[in-house]
C-alpha cells in the first residue's frame, strides 16, 4: 500500500505529515535527545579519568566530585519539569536547557595546566578547576531544564489512547542509546588519546548540533510544547522584568549555589536522604487517609513527626560518619548523633515499619497497600542503581589500571593478506546488496535519484576526507592538526548519521512489513537514503581492508611481521551498556510478551529481584576473571564485557517495569510526586555508588607503589562486597515477592 503523503492525527486532533507512521516532531525530539545524551555520556566516562590523571585528584576526592555532580543531575529535572509545567512550557525550557548545556560542555574543554607533584605535594591550576566546577554547574542546570521536558513533548504528540504511542517512545529511547553508544566510543577515544579538551570539546559540539536541530525542527511540534498560559509569563516579576526573564535570571544566579554544591557531596547526600525520608513518610501518611477522611489523624501526625525528627538525627549521623570533614561535623551535638548511629538506624527502621503497620490498621483500602509496596520497591532501586552506576567510577578505573584491553593482539605476515581480501570482498558484496535494496525502495514512488545520492555522496566524501587526514598525519603532515576541531565535527556528524541510518533501517523495515501501513514517498525515500548511506560505508570499509592487505601486508618480505593491536580506551568500555540495550531490548520485550501468553510472566517484585541478582552477578564475573590474570597480572577484557552484559540484562529486567509500576501502583492524584521520589532515589543512589567505589580508592602514592596484582586485590574486595549486596538483596526481595504481590492487590 503506497501513497505520496499520509497525515496522522496528533494530540490536538489536527492532521500532520508523518514519517514511518509517526509525527515528524518525534524525529526532531529523537535527534535532539540523541545529541543531548551524546554530550552527557561523552563526558561521563571521561570525568573521573580526567580528574585523577590530569589534575591528580585522589580516587576518593575525584569520586566525591563525580558523586555530587551525578546526584544533582538526577535531582534537578524535578525543578526543571515543574517550571516548564507551570510557566515556561516545554519548548522554551528545552531551548534554555540546551543553551546552558552547550556553554557547560564547551567550558569543559578548558583544561588549564596539568597538575604536577612537587616534593610530595600536588600543584594544580586552581583557576581551571574553578572553571571546571562552573562547567559542571551549567551542565547540571541544563539537564534539569532539558531532560524532563523533551520526553514530555514526545507524549504530547500523541493522543492518550493512540496505539502508536508506545512504539513512538521506543523509537525515542533508541535515540538515547545511539547517542550514548557513539559518544562513549568517540569522546572517550579523543579525550584519552589526543587530549581531554578534544573529548570534552566533541561533547560540546554534539550538544550544539542538538540545539540547532531542535531550533530548526520546533515548527514540527505544532504548538504542543508551548506554555499553558502565555499571559502569565508577561506578568511583572520584579519591576520591568517579566516572569519569563525572571526565571532565566534566577536560574542563572542559582549557578553559584550549584557550583558550590558540586564541591560539597556531604550536603548533597544529607539533602537527598532527608527529602527521601520526608517524601516516603508523607506519601504513606497521604495514602493512609486517602478516601478515608473520617478517621482521626492525630496519632498518625505525631507518629510521622517523630519519625522525621529521628530520621533527621539519623541522617546527620550518617552524613558525618561517611564525610567526617563535612560542615555538620563542626557542631558538637551532631557529632553525638554519629556515635549513636547504629541504635538510631534500628529505631528509625522499626518506627517506619510500625508506622506502615499502623496504616493497615487504619485503612483496608487497596490504594494504601499498593503505595506501601511501591515505596518498598523504590527504596530497593537505590541498591540496584548504586551497583549499576559503578560503570563510570570504579569499573572505569578498573579498566584503566588492571584490565588487558587488547581486543586484537596479532602478529601478521604477508601470508595473512588473504584475510583482508576476504573481508574486502564481503564488504563490497554487502555494499552492492545495499545499493540494490536502496534503489528498490526509491522506485516504489520513483523518487528523484538525487534525493538518495546527495546524502550518500556527502557521507562518503566526509569519510574519504577523514581517512585522507589520518594518512596525511601518519606520513608526517602535522599541519593537518590545525583542522582538528573541523575533523572532530565531521567525525561526529558522519558517525551519528550512520548510527541513525541503522536505526531508521530497522524502523522502516518493521513498518514496511506491516500490511496495514501505507508507505509514503517520504518513507520510501528515507529508507532508501538510510540503506544507501550504510552501503557506501561498507564500500569504504572494503577499500580500507583491500588497501591494508595489499599495501601493508602484501608489501612485507618473507618472515617480516607487522603487529596489529586494537585496544579500546578505558572509557570506551562504557559503550557496551548502550550496545547491549540496543540489541537486547527487543528480545526482552518479546520474552515478556511470550511468557505472558502462557501465564509465566514474572510479576514486578520478581523482575526487581532478578535485576538485583544479575547486577550482583556482574561483579562475580569480574572476580572469576581475577582468578586467571595474564603474565602482567591483568584481567582479560572479556570478563569486563560479561559484567556489562549482566548489568544490562539486570537493567532491562528492572528499569522499564519500575517506571511502569510507579504509574500503576501510585494513587493517581500524586503520581507526579511519586515519580519525583523515584528520581530522588536514583539521585541518592549516585552518591551511594561513589561511597561504595571508595572501598577500592587509591591515592597518588599507592598508584606509584602498588603492583598491578596488589591493585587488583583492592578491586576484588570491592567486587566481593557488591556481589553480596546485589545477590543478597535480590534473594531477600525474591523471598518477599509473594507478600509484595499480594499487597499489589491485583496489579501485575
Amino acid at each position: 500500500m503506497t501513497a505520496d503523503v499520509i497525515n496522522a492525527t496528533t494530540g490536538d486532533g489536527k492532521d500532520y505529515k508523518t514519517l514511518w507512521g509517526h509525527p515528524i516532531g518525534l524525529y526532531v525530539c529523537f535527534a535532539t535527545e540523541l545529541w543531548e545524551r551524546f554530550s552527557f555520556y561523552g563526558m561521563k566516562y571521561l570525568l573521573l579519568l580526567y580528574l585523577t590523571k590530569y589534575h591528580l585528584f585522589t580516587d576518593e576526592n575525584g569520586l566525591s566530585i563525580v558523586g555530587a555532580y551525578a546526584g544533582l543531575v538526577y535531582a534537578l529535572p524535578l525543578v526543571g519539569g515543574l517550571l516548564a509545567d507551570r510557566y515556561l512550557g516545554m519548548r522554551k525550557a528545552v531551548i534554555f536547557g540546551g543553551i546552558l548545556l552547550v556553554m557547560g560542555h564547551l567550558l569543559m574543554a578548558v583544561e588549564g595546566t596539568k597538575a604536577t607533584m612537587v616534593a610530595g605535594e600536588v600543584i594544580r591550576d586552581n583557576f581551571a578547576i574553578n572553571v571546571f566546577y562552573l562547567a559542571l554547574a551549567l551542565i547540571v542546570l541544563g539537564v534539569g531544564f532539558l531532560k524532563p521536558n523533551i520526553s514530555t513533548i514526545v507524549g504530547k504528540l500523541y493522543h492518550e489512547d493512540d496505539p502508536r504511542r508506545d512504539s513512538g517512545f521506543t523509537i525515542f529511547y533508541q535515540g538515547i542509546n545511539i547517542g550514548s553508544f557513539v559518544a562513549t566510543i568517540i569522546c572517550a577515544w579523543l579525550g584519552e588519546t589526543y587530549g581531554w579538551s578534544y573529548g570534552f570539546g566533541a561533547a560540546g559540539l554534539g550538544m550544539l548540533i542538538g540545539l540547532v536541530t531542535f531550533l530548526w525542527g520546533q515548527k514540527y511540534l505544532y504548538g504542543h510544547a508551548e506554555p499553558n498560559n502565555p499571559k502569565v509569563l508577561k506578568e511583572s516579576f520584579l519591576g520591568p522584568v517579566n516572569k519569563e526573564w525572571g526565571i532565566y535570571i534566577v536560574s542563572t544566579l542559582s549557578l553559584i549555589l550549584v557550583w558550590f554544591l558540586v564541591q560539597k557531596i556531604a550536603i548533597v547526600f544529607f539533602t537527598q536522604n532527608l527529602f527521601l525520608l520526608m517524601s516516603v513518610v508523607g506519601l504513606t501518611y497521604y495514602a493512609m487517609f486517602y478516601k478515608n477522611e473520617d478517621q482521626n489523624r492525630g496519632l498518625a501526625k505525631i507518629f510521622a513527626t517523630v519519625i522525621v525528627l529521628f530520621g533527621l538525627m539519623a541522617v546527620i549521623g550518617f552524613t558525618i560518619d561517611h564525610f567526617p570533614d563535612s560542615m555538620l561535623s563542626h557542631v558538637a551535638l551532631f557529632n553525638q548523633f554519629e556515635t549513636w548511629i547504629e541504635p538510631l538506624a534500628y529505631v528509625l527502621l522499626g518506627m517506619i515499619i510500625a508506622f506502615s503497620i499502623y496504616g493497615f490498621l487504619k485503612t483496608s483500602g487497596e490504594s494504601y497497600s499498593r503505595m506501601i509496596v511501591l515505596m518498598f520497591l523504590i527504596v530497593s532501586t537505590i541498591v540496584f542503581w548504586a551497583l549499576f552506576e559503578q560503570s563510570a567510577s570504579s569499573m572505569t578505573l578498573f579498566a584503566d589500571r588492571v584490565v588487558d584491553r587488547r581486543l586484537i593482539n596479532a602478529q601478521l605476515t604477508n601470508g595473512d593478506a588473504w584475510i583482508f581480501y576476504v573481508l574486502a570482498v564481503l564488504s563490497f558484496a554487502v555494499a552492492g546488496f545495499g545499493f540494490k535494496t536502496a534503489n528498490a525502495y526509491r522506485r516504489i514512488h520513483n523518487s528523484p535519484l538525487k534525493s538518495v545520492l546527495m546524502p550518500t555522496v556527502l557521507i562518503g566524501l566526509i569519510d574519504i576526507v577523514l581517512v585522507l587526514g589520518v594518512v596525511i598525519y601518519q606520513f608526517g603532515g602535522e599541519w593537518i592538526t590545525y583542522f582538528s576541531y573541523l575533523g572532530i565535527f565531521l567525525l561526529l556528524l558522519t558517525s551519528v548519521v550512520k548510527a541513525m541510518s541503522l536505526a531508521f533501517i530497522l524502523i522502516g523495515f518493521f513498518f514496511n512489513r506491516d500490511k496495514a501501513t501505507t508507505v509514503t514517498k517520504t518513507d520510501a525515500t528515507s529508507s532508501a537514503a538510510s540503506i544507501s548511506i550504510i552501503a557506501v560505508t561498507m564500500l569504504i570499509v572494503g577499500a580500507i581492508c583491500a588497501y591494508y592487505g595489499l599495501v601493508h601486508l602484501g608489501g612485507l618480505a618473507d618472515g617480516q611481521v607487522e603487529n596489529l593491536v586494537i585496544e579500546p580506551t578505558a572509557g570506551q568500555f562504557g559503550s557496551l551498556n548502550a550496545l547491549f540495550i540496543f540489541t537486547l531490548a527487543p528480545l526482552f520485550a518479546a520474552l515478556w510478551v511470550k511468557l505472558a501468553r502462557v501465564n509465566l510472566d514474572p510479576n514486578t517484585p520478581v523482575k526487581f529481584s532478578l535485576g538485583l541478582i544479575q547486577v550482583g552477578l556482574g561483579f562475580g564475573a569480574l572476580l572469576i576473571g581475577a582468578l586467571t590474570p595474564n603474565e602482567a597480572g591483568k584481567v582479560a577484557w572479556v570478563w569486563l564485557m560479561l559484567a556489562y552484559l549482566l548489568h544490562t540484562t539486570g537493567e532491562l529486567s528492572l528499569s522499564p517495569v519500575g517506571l511502569s509500576a510507579v504509574t500503576k501502583l501510585s494513587i493517581k492524584s500524586v503520581v507526579s510526586m511519586v515519580m519525583g521520589v523515584w528520581f530522588l532515589a536514583t539521585s541518592l543512589s549516585e552518591v551511594v555508588a561513589v561511597l561504595l567505589a571508595k572501598i577500592a580508592a587509591l591515592d597518588q602514592q599507592e598508584l606509584l607503589t602498588l603492583t598491578v596484582s596488589e591493585q587488583l586485590d583492592k578491586y576484588n574486595d570491592l567486587w566481593t562486597t557488591l556481589l553480596y549486596l546485589g545477590v543478597g538483596f535480590g534473594l531477600v526481595l525474591l523471598l518477599l515477592s509473594p507478600l509484595l504481590k499480594k499487597g499489589m492487590k491485583g496489579i501485575h
